[in-house]
């Protein structure tokens, strides 16, 4: 009896994967690489009966104006017999819509098997030609759409008028807060009409940041003119005097007037109250908001050194105070404050994890206390994330407010 060999006795799964096995892919280097497919190529036969088709369907559109009828895709469908001639009526097509050129509405056939299949085939090859057309039709529709879409974005900024982008640009720079910088840098580092329009807009240079470069803050001062300036005090360091903070001050105070929103955050309560001491006197017809943050208030419920300075700085406009860890009253922040935001939590500045150390203890009689010296509040929003309160107790807040408490 003759040998039989191994791969006789294997199925086709098998031998595919042992060929997969014995026959592995190119290698290039340390690295398999699997042999590029080649683009499958249209046979030109079907693409005749395709062009011809189509002139039928261009003919029989322009006559009749549908594309129902079996003519469009073979020419010698007149030859073809009635389904009343085959075996088993058709009556309806569930997979099309009906042949219109028979009286019945019904699709005729060809008269033997082999001339069924033959035309299966050639609808079935068409079906893969078009396809194919369709896929490169396709990648060459969203190659021209991402080409299109920049120029129109392009010609879009081209056409748009400098005061147009400018009140653009300004809002990017307003709703990024602390950041603001940032944005007006990256805009002017775009092109040159993005500066040039920069350069032209003095709100776009009103942020003004202690963590700055000392001559970028007053190159910003000096681009800002006279528009109103917004002040981010960050204490960085807990040693004493923090240079950044002092020099930042003595950059910024000659511009009180102008100042319209101010953010201090503090990290030492005596380091901070040392250096505004200097600063008890500070002319602020403008501000009109403030937003203090004490990450170091501990379980002592104060006023903090800010509001103590606040108390004796002319500030006539302030109409919104937003504090964490801080309690204001009408001796601090004036008595025609209408919006306050108060937050008490026990997150450490610059820390990404939450400690416990720093949970407020908070007497609500004292609470109640302060908020009751503001009569002109109208919105108040508590939000005692970390606080302790004494339970049972009332919180009396001033009429006509509205209040939310979380």
């Amino acid at each position: 009896m003759a040998p039989v060999r191994r791969d006789e006795c294997l199925g086709l799964s098998q031998r595919r994967r042992l060929s997969c096995w014995t026959n592995p892919p190119e290698m290039d280097g340390n690295q398999y690489t699997m042999p590029e497919k080649p683009p499958r190529r249209i046979p030109a036969a079907d693409v005749d009966f395709l062009i011809s088709a189509l002139h039928r369907i261009k003919l029989n559109g322009r006559l009749h104006g549908h594309l129902e009828d079996m003519e469009n895709w073979f020419d010698n469908a007149n030859d073809w017999i009635d389904p009343d001639m085959l075996p088993f009526p058709d009556g309806s097509c569930k997979f099309c819509e009906p042949d219109i050129s028979l009286p019945a509405g019904c699709h005729r056939y060809p008269k033997d098997a082999n001339s069924l299949r033959d035309a299966l085939r050639q609808l079935k090859a068409v079906d893969v030609v078009m396809k194919l057309i369709r896929k490169s039709l396709s990648q060459r529709v969203m190659c021209l759409g991402k080409r299109c879409a920049e120029l129109e974005l392009q010609n879009g900024l081209r056409g748009t008028p400098d005061e147009v982008l400018s009140h653009i640009f300004q809002l990017a720079h307003l709703s990024s807060g602390r950041q603001g910088h940032r944005v007006t840098t990256t805009l002017a580092s775009v092109c040159t009409r993005f500066r040039t329009i920069c350069l032209q807009s003095p709100g776009m240079w009103s942020s003004l940041s202690s963590h700055q470069a000392p001559a970028t803050i007053r190159l910003n001062l000096a681009r800002s003119k006279e528009s109103q300036l917004s002040i981010f005090l960050a204490q960085r360091l807990r040693v004493f005097p923090d240079r950044n903070m002092v020099e930042f001050l003595h950059i910024v105070t000659p511009h009180s007037r102008r100042w319209a929103y101010l953010e201090i955050s503090t990290r030492d309560h005596t380091h901070f109250a040392k250096t505004f001491s200097m600063y008890t006197a500070l002319d602020l017809p403008k501000l009109s908001h403030i937003r203090c943050i004490d990450p170091n208030a501990g379980h002592q419920m104060t006023h903090g050194p800010f509001i103590h300075f606040c108390s004796m700085w002319n500030i006539p406009s302030l109409k919104r105070f937003d504090a964490n860890n801080v309690v204001p009253d009408q001796n601090s922040v004036g008595a025609h404050i209408r919006e306050c935001y108060l937050k008490w939590n026990a997150w450490e500045s610059g820390a990404k994890k939450r400690t416990t150390v720093n949970t407020v203890e908070l007497p609500i009689e004292y609470l109640s206390g302060c908020l009751r010296t503001l009569a002109s509040l109208r919105h108040l929003n508590l939000d005692f994330e970390d606080a302790r309160i004494n339970s049972g107790l009332f919180l009396d807040v001033p009429p006509r407010t509205n209040h939310w408490l979380t």
